[in-house]
């Protein structure tokens, strides 16, 4: 069901945090993104990019899922309540 909050998985070492902002702040209502760092298999995992409502975490999601960032592909969905 749709969230304010998107999952979002399928990053690399080289992404960054400034990358990631720059994308998803072209959506109005970005508030907050957090950034994991997975030791074992040396990955950084998206796990989660807060909107200010659905409405705006959707429109973000539709412009945005399987859309190529560098190396990556960016693979978003609703985080589950």
């Amino acid at each position: 069901p749709p969230n304010h909050i998107l999952f979002c998985q399928g990053l690399d070492q080289n992404t960054t945090a400034e990358m990631l902002t720059e994308v998803f702040m072209r959506f109005p209502g970005l508030t907050y993104i957090e950034i994991n760092l997975v030791i074992p298999f040396g990955t950084k995992e998206l796990r989660f990019i807060e909107y200010e409502d659905e409405f705006k975490a959707g429109n973000a999601l539709a412009a945005l899922n399987e859309t190529q960032i560098g190396s990556i592909t960016l693979r978003l969905s609703y985080a589950k309540k």
